[in-house]
């Protein structure tokens, strides 16, 4: 969503509005725990942990098709599977798979609590705001701190793995006094990412520059310019983020949404809307995501107005398939750079029209550190995303559309050793 500027001075200085929406999956909170030495999050330790429960919960019907399909299930999207599977084989009445779902929250919001710790959330905020200092031959170089490069440099990530051609697609709309506005949507429960997104003051300075009103820089590994050997351009912008939890977060166990995307998706096609709020579909709206959490109201706006989506550590699974939907529709769409101006000044012609753009983080545990070592294992990553995602497209969705949408996806595989520029911990 637009984020209004009421300074009028701030405002005569800006230059182009660009929304960035950074959606985070449980993938982050992995990385950030296992680099601290902490029990990750994952489904199956989840599972393990429950079990260890088990003869208090004895009757949990999804604990039950936990049991029967623990070597299917890999995801915490297959959790939600399990709603899915519950409420559809009609083996059991809805109340009590509500019941079941509820124990589940109280759960899980025991297990993250027992995990994500004030220690670790403090820590992580440490880790994220510290410097670290390189030697070079005449003096020592201090390096931006891991929030700092998650927040400024990531364009360094789509170099790695594509080209400076890319980059320019990506970044080419972005100048000097542009408002860098990131909204971001935590899909996990815990306060990892707001910890490790929140910067202290050696990293932030809201008043950095003495005659600008500027308060961030963001860098682009490459430069328009083909007689400039710089390896980068720096330009001075003006940050401003929110953080999201469209899922709920652990400190309400009963805002923590687990279910299916929608009834329609539970039952294969549209519901009528005449019976979408009666009977037995009014108990099924309990357990749809996208239904309790409002998404269309809350969240659409940020999607609708977005230039830049990244996903990281998110599976990508059907549960969030309003998200998916959305983000793919606003790929499809192609508009005048003059839209995101706040002033009438000079637009760069080469890149009047512009289509918002997708980077899909996406974490392979047997690649490689870099693509050079293993380019198939690397280009059979970027396929299978890309599938998994375009799968998210309307059937009717002819092949031209297909094809122009396919063109704003960017895949950044990577691997355990693989040295991310963002999302470092």
């Amino acid at each position: 969503m637009t984020f209004t500027v009421t300074n009028p001075e701030l405002a005569a200085d800006l230059h182009n509005r660009i929304n960035i929406d950074l959606i985070v999956g449980n993938g982050f909170d992995i990385r950030v725990l296992k680099r601290l030495n902490q029990q990750p999050t994952t489904f199956s330790n989840f599972y393990d942990w429950e079990m260890k429960r088990a003869n208090q919960n004895q009757s949990s019907i999804i604990l039950n098709i936990m049991k029967i399909r623990k070597d299917e299930f890999e995801d915490w999207s297959d959790i939600e599977e399990a709603i899915t599977i519950a409420v559809c084989e009609n083996k059991y009445d809805i109340k009590d798979i509500i019941q079941s779902v509820q124990q589940i929250q109280e759960d899980f919001a025991d297990f993250l609590n027992s995990i994500v710790t004030p220690e670790m959330l403090n820590l992580t905020n440490i880790i994220a705001n510290k410097k670290s200092v390189k030697k070079s031959v005449k003096h020592l170089l201090v390096d931006d701190s891991f929030v700092e490069k998650t927040l400024y440099s990531f364009g360094d990530d789509v170099l790695m793995m594509y080209n400076e051609k890319s980059v320019n697609e990506i970044f080419g709309i972005i100048d000097h006094y542009d408002l860098m506005n990131w909204s971001i949507f935590k899909f996990n429960y815990t306060y990892l990412l707001d910890n490790y997104l929140k910067m202290a003051f050696q990293n932030f300075d809201p008043h950095m520059y003495f005659q600008s009103k500027m308060n961030s820089y963001f860098r682009i590994p490459q430069t328009r310019k083909p007689s400039d050997n710089r390896k980068q351009t720096i330009y001075s912008t003006f940050l401003h983020q929110q953080v999201f939890h469209p899922h709920g977060s652990i400190g309400i166990p009963s805002g923590m949404l687990f279910g299916y995307n929608s009834i329609d998706q539970l039952h294969g096609s549209p519901v009528p809307p005449e019976l979408r709020y009666r009977s037995q579909y009014k108990l099924e709206q309990q357990l749809a995501k996208s239904y309790l959490a409002q998404d269309e109201i809350n969240y659409g706006p940020y999607l609708a107005e977005a230039e830049l989506f990244i996903v990281f550590g998110s599976s990508l699974g059907r549960s969030d398939a309003w998200w998916w939907e959305h983000i793919l529709q606003r790929l499809c769409v192609e508009f005048s750079l003059e839209s995101l101006s706040f002033n009438a000044k000079k637009q760069d012609t080469t890149h009047a029209i512009y289509s918002p753009k997708l980077i899909i983080y996406w974490f392979g545990p047997s690649l490689p550190a870099t693509p050079k070592e293993n380019p198939n294992a690397y280009a059979e990553i970027r396929k299978q995303v890309l599938a998994r995602i375009l799968a998210f497209l309307p059937s009717n969705t002819n092949a031209e559309l297909r094809k122009r949408i396919y063109k704003q996806i960017f895949v950044i595989p990577f691997g355990p050793d693989t040295k991310l520029t963002a999302f470092q911990i």
